[in-house]
């Protein structure tokens, strides 16, 4: 019977409960000579195939049944097999492939001829794509055209973008590459052709792969592992590796080895991890800055205008004294707002590099002193600053504007966080390339797990609560030191008080 000729509606006879008459129509099918496939059109998953494909191939039906080419074959062989069915999809017209070829389940090479033909559906759709194969193996090819097919599948990797080494599966001699290994890792063919693959410096952990060699046989296979490699110019790159077997009655066994180069795509990937880290933090830092601004205007703000409507209703009838305590309610308040955007103001020019820096010939003991007598006034305490100059201090060339910034807000964190008899400390000295200072508090200190993030714009140590503060006066620190070119340093414990050291370039 030649069923080629034969018309039939196999989808309707193929996946039900069949009747009598159908089930002679399935034994009919798996005593023809031929080998009959049936796919699924939409998904191309194997729905039926007949005793012969069976018997030709090696594969059983739970091999191939409900799979598709890629879950079967190599993907190369997936990709050469499907681009028929596609076709086929594509002008809905009957194909005849006059030599097709297979790897059976042994991988031996089998020579088909093959029609597919498209059945479709009532409203006529495709339905199920079916593959009417011959083996023509024997009848029309020699054992040493065989042969020459197996190798021509072998040399695909000549133009293959991914980097090939073959190599000889009983002593891991190299045989082969192609060119896309040679440029992925710098060499010229003879630099790797005979040798083995523990001589190979180009693999970074060699014991791993000679390992992972070892396990290798005709059973299994290994797909995309990711593996650091070393180029012959010492470039470190890191590739996708996959192994196979391949075995044959006519030469020894073969492992094939694929390296596919990820190095620039695991760069991306971590530049793009990185974007997206940094777009998580400002957008934290938004709604930080946000929820900060709107609760630390509406006080003062509310305070405001309930001092101005109270001097209002009430200035007849005040006298100096009362009226001064609420004109110098919103003096006060429109200072701390001022100072608020200053602040934010400053963060935003350094971050923009907008602030220029202008060193100038400056008396540094004298402006120490001039800071901290502005800080014991603005802060209402008096004699609670320690100050203490070692010498070494003369012309400097520093930035005024900067020291201010610096010098201020750790004056200003050292007293809001300590105790309002405790002392603060301030040690000024200077070596042949530095200007240093010291301040050191004995208040609430710094909780360990906020050390690596207090520098950060907003952000307040975990045991801050219910003491004012914005988050802002370390990172004016931080980016204004940075700004000089210079150094700050930490020390601290919870509760034992804490100590910070700026060192700014003469």
């Amino acid at each position: 019977m030649n069923l080629f000729a034969i018309k039939t509606d196999l989808p309707n006879l193929i996946g039900r409960d069949f009747p009598i008459e159908e089930l002679y129509l399935s034994k009919i099918l798996d005593s023809l000579p031929d080998a009959i496939t049936l796919k699924d059109a939409k998904t191309l998953k194997y729905v039926y195939v007949n005793k012969t494909f069976q018997n030709l191939m090696g594969y059983s039906k739970d091999d191939i049944i409900g799979k598709t080419n890629y879950e079967i074959y190599s993907s190369e062989l997936a990709d050469y097999y499907t681009s028929y069915d596609k076709k086929l999809l594509d002008t809905q017209k009957t194909i005849e492939i006059d030599e097709e070829f297979h790897k059976t389940k042994k991988n031996e090479i089998k020579v088909f001829e093959t029609k597919k033909v498209l059945l479709t559906s009532g409203d006529n759709q495709p339905k199920y794509i079916v593959d009417i194969s011959r083996d023509i193996t024997e009848s029309t090819k020699t054992k040493k055209y065989l042969e020459e097919v197996e190798l021509r599948f072998l040399k695909m990797f000549e133009l293959s973008p991914v980097g090939i080494i073959i190599f000889r599966a009983s002593d891991f001699t190299i045989l082969d590459s192609n060119n896309s290994l040679l440029d992925f890792l710098e060499i010229k063919k003879d630099d790797i052709i005979g040798k083995r693959l523990n001589e190979l410096s180009y693999f970074r952990n060699r014991e791993l792969i000679s390992d992972v060699f070892n396990q290798l046989n005709n059973e299994n296979q290994i797909v995309s592992k990711e593996i650091q490699m070393t180029t012959s110019l010492n470039k470190e790159k890191t590739a996708l590796m996959s192994l196979g077997y391949i075995d044959s009655e006519s030469f020894e066994p073969w492992i094939i080895c694929m390296l596919l180069n990820i190095t620039e795509t695991k760069a991306a990937i971590k530049e793009l991890e990185l974007v997206v880290e940094k777009e998580k933090d400002l957008n934290i830092l938004k709604t930080r800055f946000i929820s900060m601004i709107s609760h630390e205007m509406r006080t003062p703000l509310t305070s405001i205008m309930l001092s101005a409507d109270l001097l209002k209703r009430y200035e007849g009838t005040w006298n100096l004294e009362e009226r001064e305590k609420h004109f110098d309610r919103i003096q006060k308040t429109v200072l701390n707002l001022t100072h608020l955007m200053e602040n934010v103001l400053t963060i935003g020019r350094l971050e923009a590099g907008k602030f220029e820096l202008t060193r100038e010939l400056i008396d540094v003991v004298g402006l120490t002193r001039s800071i901290i007598e502005n800080v014991q006034i603005s802060k209402g305490v008096e004699d609670r600053i320690e100050f203490k100059y070692l010498g070494g201090c003369s012309d400097i060339k520093i930035d005024e504007n900067l020291v201010v910034l610096i010098i201020t807000n750790l004056l200003s964190n050292a007293i809001k966080y300590s105790g309002k008899d405790s002392k603060i400390y301030l040690e000024l000295s200077g070596n042949d390339n530095d200007v240093i200072f010291i301040i050191k508090d004995e208040g609430i200190g710094i909780p360990s797990e906020d050390k690596q993030r207090i520098f950060d714009t907003f952000y307040r140590g975990s045991n801050t609560n219910g003491i004012y503060g914005y988050g802002l006066g370390l990172s004016i620190v931080k980016k204004c030191v940075e700004a000089h070119n210079g150094k700050i340093f930490v020390e601290s414990e919870e509760n034992l008080g804490t100590t910070f050291k700026v060192m700014l370039p003469k």
